[in-house]
This record gives structure tokens, sequence and C-alpha cells, in this order.
């Protein structure tokens, strides 16, 4: 079974936590820096989590959970923002959750137990 989760932030900080978080808990973990980026790797791979973060240089976080969607896909989406009050909107643009920054590990802790019990 595949266990690949897709995290794509800009923070390199934030980044590395996401992906130390899921690959302690035996998740493989794609990187990306942009939104193009996200999607590229979109295009190739089938993951069993999307983490998005909203504001990256080039595509916004809601803009590839659109593209995601639109193709049909409801792989669970996670977005993070360090903007309260935009959670509703993303949450209309197909996110199945939103946490705002700064991310603790209990978030990772609820996310794996919420969303990918199953896989691991």
């Amino acid at each position: 079974m595949d266990k690949k989760i897709l995290c794509a932030e800009d923070e390199f900080t934030n980044l590395k936590l996401h992906e130390i978080h899921f690959q302690n808990a035996g998740f493989e973990c794609d990187l990306a820096v942009t939104g193009k980026d996200a999607a590229a790797l979109l295009e190739n791979n089938n993951y069993v989590l999307v983490i998005l973060d909203e504001h990256m240089p080039d595509q916004s976080g809601s803009e590839i959970a659109e593209l995601i969607r639109g193709t049909g896909n409801s792989v669970p989406i996670i977005g993070i923002t360090s903007d309260d009050q935009v959670v509703d909107t993303l949450l209309r643009k197909g996110f199945n959750e939103v946490l705002v920054k700064p991310v603790r590990g209990e978030d990772y802790k609820r996310i794996i137990d919420s969303y990918l019990s199953s896989q691991s």
C-alpha cells in the first residue's frame, strides 16, 4: 500500500517539521516549496494525504486544492495558514481541514489519527 504524503510549504523549517512528524509515523513525504512543484508532483504520484500552505510564491494552496478537486480526486487535503480569518473560505475551496500556524505536535497526531490511521 502506498503511504506517501505531499507537503507543500515555502518556509523550509515548517516543511522539515511536516516531514519529520510524518516520517516518524511511517509515511514517506514528497516535499514541494512552490505551488507549481506541488502540481507537478500531483500529476505523477498518488498520495494518501496532501498538506498545502495557503501562501506560496507562485500558486496558493487553495488554487492547488481546487485543481485537485477539479479532477475528482478525494484525497484528504489539509490547509495551513497564518490567517485565521480565511479558514471558512479555504474549507469551501476543497480543504478537509485547515490548521492555523503554529502547527503543534498534537495537530500532527490528530491528523494521523483522523486521516491516516487505516494507512499506518
